[in-house]
Formats: C-alpha cells, structure tokens, sequence
C-alpha cells in the first residue's frame, strides 16, 4: 500500500514539473510574441516617420532648392549637422538640431542628413561617386550642385535605427558649360558657349580666361 501511494505521489509530482515546465515555454512564447508585434509596430511607425521626413524635405526643395543646398544659409552639412522639419507659416521649412516624437507613450528621434553628390564628369552629368566629400579633378570628381542626398534617421528604445536616403534633383533648373568668352558679347539668351550678355569692367581676350580690369 505505502508502494503504491509512493508511486502515485511521484506520478503527481513529475506531472506537476512537466505541467509547469510547459506552461513556462508557453508563456515565454507568449512573451516573445507580444514583443516581436509590439516591435513591429515600432518599426513602421519609425519607418513613416522617415518618409515624412522625406517628405517634408521634398516640399521644401521645391519651394526653395537654396534652402536645400545652403540650409539655413549655411554650408553646414554631413553626418556633424542633424536637421528637422518643421511647418511655419503654411510651408515646410528646416530646423537645426533632431527633433523628439512622442507616439503611443515611446519617444522617436528623427533628424535630416544633407550631402553634396559628386559625379565622374562635370556639368551634373555622369555617375554618382559613392562616398566623395570634396571636388578632386585630378580624380574625375566633381560636385553637382544640382543633387543633393538626403538621409533621415529614426532612432527609438530597444530597436535599431531606421535610415530612408533619397537624392533629390533641381529638375526645374538648366545646366549649361560656358567655355570661354572669347565670342564677345550681346547675347542675351545663352546658346554659344563662348558668349555672354555684357562686359563691364572684364578682360576677356585671352581664351579660357576672364580677369577684372
């Protein structure tokens, strides 16, 4: 009798280790689960934030490409300069520095990276060189000042950041090369490459070269 109560009291107890054991791996699961869709979620939240950034940035280049491409009247541009978006007086505009989102009780940080694009070959033509942050002739680079990169950056608590980089043309503008001015003046269209409009006070007989009188 004592036998069988003992092998009983094992059963149950080995019953009740496994039961526990499974309801710990269900309920880590669990867990596991409600954090992976939370994160989710973060995610794309972040993920639109980026792109109203893009967004933001896009309205405000086609107002203003100078905006762009001297921001806040200045040169200051790179990974050193964060900026944000902001509206004021009905149109998008930039503000130094990264801004602080609050969304469902979780703090976003979103801030605008400008860079200059460089190509293998003058007058905005040519491939983009990856990587390039100054004008080296000698190496076949040179800046577009009619492309900018911009790159946006949501950092939020306990997931990596998210980064969304779009280049952005002044389509609206006309590129053209003036080689020289040895053509002389009056023309007051651009069309020869060697003319322009007016001389004043410019010394212009010697090829390939201007100089003041």
């Amino acid at each position: 009798m004592s036998n069988n109560r003992g092998s009983l009291l094992l059963e149950a107890l080995i019953s009740i280790t496994l039961l526990s054991v499974i309801l710990i791996s269900v309920s880590s699961a669990v867990l596991a689960s409600i954090r992976s869709t939370a994160l989710a979620g973060n995610i794309t939240q972040a993920t639109a934030l980026a792109q109203e950034g893009i967004e933001g940035t896009k309205a405000i280049l086609t107002n203003k490409w100078q905006d762009i491409y001297k921001p806040l009247g200045t040169g200051n541009k790179g990974n050193l300069f964060p900026y944000h978006p902001i509206i004021s007086s009905g149109y998008w505009n930039l503000a130094s520095g990264s801004e602080s989102i609050t969304l469902g009780n979780l703090n976003y940080i979103r801030e605008i990276f400008i860079y200059d694009v460089f190509r293998n070959q003058r007058g905005g033509v040519g491939a983009i060189v990856e990587n390039a942050i100054v004008q080296d002739p000698k190496q076949n680079i040179w800046e577009d000042p009619s492309t900018q990169m911009v790159t946006v950056k949501i950092t939020f608590p306990h997931g990596s950041p998210i980064y969304l980089s779009q280049y952005f043309s002044r389509w609206q503008n006309v590129i053209f090369t003036q080689n020289d001015w040895s053509g002389g003046s009056g023309q007051a269209n651009w069309a020869d490459q060697s003319k322009f409009y007016i001389e004043n006070q410019t010394d212009t007989a010697t090829a390939n070269e201007i100089k003041l009188k």
